[in-house]
């Protein structure tokens, strides 16, 4: 389970006053340069983890397909938003470089975290459309958030 406490000083935003922005605007600067300079042919793997009732994973190394994936987490929005949270469902995106490096994108019901911050996403349907694909082979899915199908 995920837990984290609130900072006293930071207090939550409401739905209306979240602003979003692109995701590289919260990454940590090794993340960033990362992202900027992204090389699909560098990455020997990304393994997609859901954790939920029962964990499940993925492991992803075509080039073609992990570039797929990376893009679909670029395309997140994110809206800063620092609660308390508590979980077991949630899932990483966790990239293995050919050097040895690693990189690692957490969500936790459909909010980012990063560096102990919960964000609030929005621009996730390419994303959850690929999670839903390997989910749920069997099922048609349409593009949508989080648990819609």
């Amino acid at each position: 389970m995920l837990q984290t406490e609130e900072p006293a000083e930071t207090e939550a935003l409401s739905e209306e006053e979240l602003v979003y922005v692109p995701v590289q605007e919260i990454l940590d600067e090794k993340m960033l340069a990362w992202a900027e300079t992204f090389d699909e042919d560098q990455v020997s793997s990304l393994v997609y983890t859901a954790l939920g009732e029962d964990r499940q994973e993925f492991v992803i190394e075509k080039p073609g397909e992990i570039r797929r994936w990376f893009d679909a987490l670029m395309q997140l929005e994110v809206a800063g938003r620092v609660d308390s949270y508590a979980a077991e469902a949630g899932d990483t995106f966790d990239f293995y470089m050919k050097n040895g490096d690693q990189v690692s994108f957490a969500m936790l019901m459909g909010s980012l975290l990063q560096d102990g911050v919960k964000y609030e996403t929005a621009g996730g349907e390419a994303l959850w459309e690929l999670t839903g694909n390997l989910l749920f082979p069997e099922a048609e899915l349409q593009t949508g958030e989080p648990g819609q199908a």
